[in-house]
Order: structure tokens, then C-alpha cells, then sequence
């Protein structure tokens, strides 16, 4: 019996809450746990890679850094990746290493931006974003949509309307069509159930119950949590699909599992798995 393929697949948001970066938005803007990130990419070779909170080319466009000839994303993946960001102020990425796949209407190894980043949504802050791409994977010729989302972190109601955009979008695919979901998604549908983006987000998985949330169970039957800061014990990341098989890890530092920022830098752990493509 041939075994299916196999694609490995992160997710990370790179931003944190020091003070350093504070003028930055909180993105990613330390040089030393930007190198570390990409010195871990390298190691570990993500086929599909979603990222949230990079540094805009446009926070990048100041004359205390000129040295930075490159945007951020590109300087942390290389030049195997093909690249897309949202089309608003490309916080959120999604990079395709260029021996899996390609994006259907974008040549290889192209950074471009997404024309199917979801519209802003009136009084919310649109540096959160949700955005579609339609991928061909090389191994079996398939084709499926990746959705990188970024949900709104401060205002429940504007994340409950991105939750609507997201059911609007799906909605309109194929019960055939495959789909892959990831990201940074504010909510936590396990531990936070009575919040009301939870809620809402709860109802939307079963309005599409074919999509599984791939992040491996504790003991305790809860997914590892992907942001421990403070009071806030949460898993915020996570990857969900409604065609692969398997367990996703956290990258939290315990055991084999070595941080993808080397140890310290960012709020969130990423979430990393080795799933099977299934038939």
C-alpha cells in the first residue's frame, strides 16, 4: 500500500510586547530574534509558512535603516519561497517553499500582494487582516486554498465580523475544494467557549465540520497553549484543514521542540506539523 505525501506546514506570529518595539507597532522589529528565525526556517524547511506581525516595508523605510535592502519576509525566507502579503500593510505572509508548490496566478518565487486580502471592515483596525491564495502542490497536482488569518487581538465585535468574512468566503468554494486554514486567530474556543468570538467561531467549525483543527491534544484533552504571558493562557494559533491528516506541535521550548525564536523574542509559540495529504 503506497503511502500518501507528506507536507510540513508553520505558523508564527512573530510580534511581541516589548517596549523596544513599541514604536514598531510591536511587530517584529529586533534584528538578533529576526536572524534566529530565519536560521530556524532553514533547519526546519516549512513547505507552507503563515506569518503575523512582520514589519511593513513601509516601518522599514526610515533612514536609520537604510542597511535593510530587502523586505523583512524575504530576508527571513531566502530566495527558495514564493511570497505573498495582505494588500493593506503586509503584516501577514504566506510563504510557499518553491519545490512544493506554486500560487495559481503568481510565478515562482515572486513576492507579491494578495488581490483576495478581505476588504477592511469599517471601525476596525485594519493592520488585522484575512487573505486567500489558491495553491498547486507539485506532489499530487491538487489544488487548495490557504487562508492566512490575523484576527482582530482588541475588539471582540470587529473579530466576530471577521469571522463572518471568513464563512462568506467559504461558502462560496466547492464541497470538493480543499481547504487549509492558518494562523493568529485571538480566540480560544477550549479554554474562553462563553466568550463571544469563541462562540462564534465554534458555530462556524460546525457549519463546516469537515474542517479539523490539526494542533496535537494534552492530557488533558486541550490543545498545547501557543501564548502563556502573564494572566493570558491561551492557544491563539492554530491549523485547521478539511484534508489532512495528523497532529501539528507547538514549538514552545520543552523537550526536541526548540522555539522558533531561538528562545525569547516573541509572545506567541508557532505551530509546526508534518501532515499527510491524504488521498
Amino acid at each position: 500500500m503506497t503511502q500518501n505525501p507528506e507536507i510540513t506546514i508553520l505558523t508564527a506570529n512573530v510580534g511581541n510586547s516589548s517596549f523596544l518595539c513599541f514604536h514598531k507597532k510591536f511587530k517584529l522589529c529586533n534584528k538578533l530574534v529576526e536572524d534566529r528565525i530565519r536560521d530556524r526556517i532553514k533547519e526546519i524547511k516549512p513547505a507552507i509558512i503563515a506569518f503575523q506581525e512582520l514589519l511593513s516595508p513601509m516601518q522599514e523605510s526610515t533612514k536609520k535603516n537604510q542597511r535593510n535592502t530587502l523586505p523583512q519576509i524575504r530576508r527571513i525566507l531566502g530566495s527558495d519561497y514564493s511570497i505573498m502579503c495582505d494588500n493593506r500593510q503586509q503584516f501577514t505572509a504566506l510563504g510557499l517553499h518553491q519545490s512544493t508548490g506554486k500560487f495559481a496566478n503568481s510565478p515562482l518565487r515572486n513576492l507579491g500582494l494578495s488581490k483576495n486580502t478581505y476588504p477592511p471592515i469599517k471601525g476596525c483596525d485594519s493592520g488585522f487582516s484575512l487573505f486567500q491564495e489558491e495553491v498547486i502542490l507539485f506532489k499530487n497536482m491538487s489544488k487548495i486554498h490557504v487562508v492566512v488569518a490575523h484576527l482582530n487581538s482588541r475588539n471582540c465585535n470587529c473579530r466576530i465580523k471577521m469571522i463572518e468574512q471568513l464563512q462568506e468566503q467559504l461558502m462560496q468554494l466547492s464541497i470538493n475544494d480543499k481547504i487549509l486554514i492558518l494562523g493568529d486567530f485571538n480566540l480560544d474556543i477550549w479554554r474562553h467557549g462563553k466568550e463571544k468570538s469563541a462562540v462564534k467561531f465554534a458555530l462556524f467549525l460546525k457549519q463546516f465540520p469537515c474542517l479539523k483543527i490539526h494542533n496535537e491534544l494534552n492530557i488533558d484533552e486541550l490543545p498545547l497553549l501557543t501564548f502563556n504571558k502573564g494572566i493570558i493562557k491561551a492557544t491563539f494559533d492554530f491549523i485547521c484543514s478539511n484534508f489532512l491528516e495528523g497532529d501539528c506541535l507547538v514549538l514552545n521550548g520543552e523537550e526536541n521542540l526548540a522555539r522558533l525564536d531561538g528562545g525569547k523574542g516573541t509572545d506567541h509559540f508557532s505551530v509546526f506539523g508534518k501532515l499527510n495529504l491524504g488521498e
